[in-house]
């Protein structure tokens, strides 16, 4: 009698599902609520009953025992609910561990494989807590970045960072920001730092590659100097501290190894204060190496004169480089 009475009650649910097409938050039969809930056709649509009340269903028959039902299929929102509930219980594992590099990479990459899954899924929950692991980790790479520097310098802190990277990607700002501040304590070349100048005189500057010097020696790339005719021209740039020396090599271009008709000086200054000035640089001068102490500076100005008002020739700084 109770599955016959539960069959009329199945059909009258049908009836009305098939206008509204409603999912109940409780078994569309029995009323019962916080229960795991099937389809009753096994397409993911409404009417939604729980397993006991399918199970009196199926043994009878929905047509009174000449027909049974379909195998029983989770909805949608289900299997999503029980993978949410799987990715929030690995979480927290990593957590109680203290492992929050393996909880941010693990949350990035579950988050990322459900979106393709199921598009139209409710999220908020796990990216909160994203979000959360992110900025946890982010912060515990930054302090572990200072005491590597701190105990091995800044290459071992700038390892961290670099790694840090691949779990919160390219974009983030404070770890970007932060391998800026420690790339400064490596070597800068001059051909990379040549255009971040405090102030300049003339423009005229610039690299160039496959440089041969007087000798017929050829290097990679070198700066090209210049200085207007019969007068100087300085560049100057700022000093972070993290650097000592100031080191290079100048010479005279390979084209102007026998232009005897013009002389250039290279000075270099360390907060207006003469450091190192070089010989004059013509015809018949071998390149120039030179290492200069800059330690303490905060400025340091590179400082060109041509002696001609009307020849010229071209002057190199080779192997530019400020050094820790």
């Amino acid at each position: 009698m109770y599955k016959k009475i539960l069959f009329v009650v199945v059909a009258l649910l049908l009836t009305v599902t098939s206008f509204t097409g409603c999912k109940t938050n409780s078994c569309d039969v029995c009323g019962r609520g916080n229960v795991s809930l099937i389809s009753l056709y096994g397409n993911g649509n409404a009417p939604f009953i729980c397993e006991s009340c399918f199970n009196s269903l199926y043994s009878s028959g929905a047509n009174g025992g000449t027909e049974e039902l379909p195998t029983p299929t989770p909805s949608s929102g289900s299997e999503l609910d029980v993978k949410i509930q799987a990715i929030n219980d690995t979480l927290d594992e990593y957590i109680a561990s203290g492992n929050y590099e393996g909880a941010t990479a693990y949350i990035i990459e579950q988050l990322d494989l459900l979106k393709v899954s199921y598009s139209n899924g409710d999220f908020s929950e796990l990216e909160q807590r994203k979000t959360s692991c992110m900025n946890e980790y982010r912060q515990r790479a930054l302090l572990q970045a200072t005491q590597a520097y701190e105990n091995e310098g800044y290459q071992s802190a700038l390892d961290v960072l670099y790694h840090a990277r691949t779990i919160l990607g390219g974009d983030d700002i404070e770890i970007n920001s932060a391998i800026e501040y420690y790339n400064q304590f490596g070597t800068l070349l001059f051909t990379d730092f040549l255009d971040e100048y405090f102030y300049r005189g003339e423009s005229g500057w610039r690299v160039e590659t496959d440089v041969l010097d007087n000798t017929g020696a050829e290097y990679s790339t070198a700066v090209r100097l210049y200085a207007p005719n019969g007068g100087s021209n300085a560049y100057v740039y700022l000093l972070s501290g993290a650097h000592t020396s100031f080191s290079g090599r100048i010479f005279l271009g390979y084209d102007d190894r026998s232009n005897d008709d013009v002389y250039h000086t290279v000075s270099i200054y360390g907060d207006d204060e003469l450091l190192w000035s070089s010989p004059k640089i013509t015809m018949g001068v071998m390149p120039i190496d030179f290492a200069v102490d800059i330690s303490g500076c905060s400025q340091l100005k590179i400082d060109v004169y041509r002696s001609s008002a009307y020849n010229y020739a071209y002057i190199y700084v080779a192997n530019g480089a400020l050094n820790p």
